[in-house]
């Protein structure tokens, strides 16, 4: 049965931070409907890269005075707010370190996510976290650690400049994910050549998926591919000279 405008206006407004059960439940029909309806209408939630100031926000809230068990943190607030779904914001929070018992964090380091667990730093071991050298939040110490090789290279002069996952690539009209791709870096070299630079220690399916397709969707650009062994032989040579390099 065809859905009527008021609908698909319902979907329209909610999709993006409501489950597709919640708005059928909301407007009579079946999640299968509903999830057809976003697919027709290219209504796909937004990218799952959190912003500096999301998770500042996020662990403002979880540190509020009064917040402590679930009844109190009232996240489905902050889930609006963030514009974000709840299941969303959760699985974060708990990524950061901040649903467990003994958490506990540093102030006074420039940043608010320096989520710390008995005593040791979350983004030990490849774990992702801000990084005060770099001014930003990153996935992993690979990723830290290759951009600041990047900023050796640009001092050097031997690239022109470098970002740290600026563009979110989509995959207009594709019926089923992954429906987008945020390369890890942005890499202008010495001749002004724009190239991606994706670090990847290990290649799953879905990894694998999304650089097929951006290579399908987006011939015209250069994807540099940073496997382990490209990795290690940075870190051999280069470990001992950048600043800040991170050790397992």
């Amino acid at each position: 049965m065809a859905m009527n405008s008021q609908q698909l206006e319902t979907i329209r407004r909610h999709y993006r931070t409501h489950t597709h059960k919640q708005i059928a439940a909301m407007i009579g029909v079946s999640h299968h409907a509903v999830r057809n309806a976003c697919s027709k209408h290219g209504w796909k939630k937004r990218d799952d890269a959190w912003t500096d100031e999301e998770l500042a926000k996020l662990v403002s809230w979880y540190l509020r005075p009064g917040a402590g068990g679930k009844d109190t943190l009232r996240l489905e607030v902050l889930a609006q707010e963030l514009g974000r779904c709840k299941s969303n914001v959760c699985r974060k929070a708990r990524a950061i370190g901040l649903t467990r018992s003994n958490r506990r964090v540093l102030h006074g380091t420039g940043s608010p996510v320096h989520a710390l667990n008995n005593g040791r730093n979350t983004y030990s071991r490849c774990r992702r976290g801000m990084r005060d050298d770099l001014g930003f939040f990153v996935r992993s110490r690979w990723e830290a650690n290759y951009a600041r090789y990047l900023r050796w290279l640009e001092e050097r002069g031997e690239i022109a400049a470098w970002e740290y996952e600026p563009i979110t690539f989509r995959f207009e009209g594709v019926q089923r994910g992954p429906y987008t791709y945020k390369p890890d870096f942005k890499v202008v070299e010495g001749d002004g050549t724009v190239a991606f630079h994706e670090v990847k220690g290990w290649m799953d399916s879905a990894s694998k998926g999304k650089l097929k397709r951006f290579a399908k969707f987006f011939p015209q650009y250069k994807l540099v591919i940073i496997e382990q062994k490209a990795y290690r032989s940075i870190e051999r040579k280069l470990s001992g000279v950048i600043a800040g390099w991170e050790h397992q």
